[in-house]
């Protein structure tokens, strides 16, 4: 069963879907990849970067939804895909 077809790409909404989303779940995966390692250490240095960690993991994974978000009201309201600047 194909969840996308050929034209999801080829729309505005697609587009910004595949292209944001991508993006965004990236940087969220990395970030949290890398809270996962400082806790995964057991150096005494970094027990005063733990409490830190968490919530920036969790305020990176808030942003990158609301980017997504963000973008396809964007893309909505005024026709272009989010990110092309519009002229004046």
């Amino acid at each position: 069963m194909r969840v996308f077809s050929d034209t999801t790409h080829h729309s505005r909404v697609g587009k910004v879907l595949y292209r944001d989303s991508l993006t965004y779940f990236l940087i969220a995966t990395v970030s949290n990849v890398a809270i996962l390692i400082i806790y995964g250490m057991s150096d005494p240095g970094l027990d005063t970067v733990k409490p830190a960690a968490l919530p920036f993991a969790t305020l990176m994974t808030v942003t990158m939804g609301t980017r997504v978000y963000l973008n396809l009201k964007t893309c909505n309201s005024s026709g272009t895909d989010g990110w092309t600047p519009q002229s004046a």
